[in-house]
């Protein structure tokens, strides 16, 4: 278990550029838990991505991997197929303590773990390539010559999944932005922004993957993305279809056999 991130708790007189140090390396699950709201759904969908888009022969990339929560989500969702992950981090304090976290998993996945700057790291036969709050710490103009690497040593069929903060140009929606995250003020004076947008990122993942006959997840994008065949009702063309893989692409409630989408009147 990690220790409390209390690293910068107290005012500092000099304030030095941010290191992923051994102190941060202590505190560091507890730190992106509070800076990064979400940051458990972000790591389970990365093994849901994996279950989707990992293909065997390939190499599934975590860029920037800290301490191995993504490089574990990976190998959970990869079931046993032919794949290589490679984790890497340029701060060695992070991956001497993934180093002990990966130890500690009894999965078989084989990992390469890296030392090693991303923007320099070979990136080939790849299906899947994760960078989780990793793209702020490349400078700018750096950063397009990156994803175009990655692109360069994706397989086909192959994807990025990119995670990271964002600063809006306007700067009093982007503090209004940061109030809000530190629960300033009260809503209304009387419901707390965190407590609004705690509900709010619930119910947006409920209605990304609800049946779109409510309304939500639009085109079945949200179904898309994780590989559910829907909650369809009509199996009479393949009752009888035993012991072979159901390749229908998804469909809700509403759906009418012989139509191409749902049926927002059912």
């Amino acid at each position: 278990m990690s220790a409390s991130d209390r690293l910068f708790a107290q005012p500092l007189a000099e304030i030095a550029g941010f290191r992923f140090d051994q102190r941060v390396a202590a505190v560091f699950p507890d730190m992106i838990r509070r800076s990064v709201p979400g940051y458990e759904t972000i790591v389970a969908m990365t093994a849901t991505l994996a279950e989707r888009y990992a293909q065997p022969g390939t190499r599934c990339y975590d860029l920037g991997c800290s301490l191995g929560a993504s490089t574990l989500a990976l190998r959970s969702g990869l079931g046993g197929r032919d794949c290589t992950i490679v984790a890497a981090d340029n701060a060695p304090a992070m991956i001497d303590r993934c180093r002990e976290m990966l130890a500690a998993d009894r999965s078989s996945a084989p990992i390469e773990l890296h030392c090693a700057d991303i923007r320099s790291l070979a990136i080939d036969k790849a299906s899947l390539v994760v960078l989780n709050f990793t793209l702020q710490f490349v400078p700018p103009a750096e950063r397009g010559a990156l994803i175009r690497r990655i692109r360069a040593g994706l397989v086909p069929g192959g994807v990025l999944v990119l995670s990271e903060k964002i600063a809006f140009a306007d700067a009093a929606l982007d503090q209004l932005m940061t109030d809000l995250s530190e629960d300033r003020p009260a809503l209304a004076g009387r419901v707390g922004a965190k407590t609004f947008f705690t509900e709010l990122h619930a119910l947006t993942n409920q209605g990304y993957f609800a049946d779109p006959i409510y309304g939500g997840n639009k085109g079945y994008a949200g179904w898309h993305m994780v590989g559910f065949p829907g909650a369809f009702g009509y199996f009479t063309d393949t009752v009888d279809a035993h012991n072979r893989p159901y390749r229908q692409p998804p469909m809700g409630i509403g759906h009418q056999p012989g139509t191409s989408d749902f049926n927002w009147e059912r």
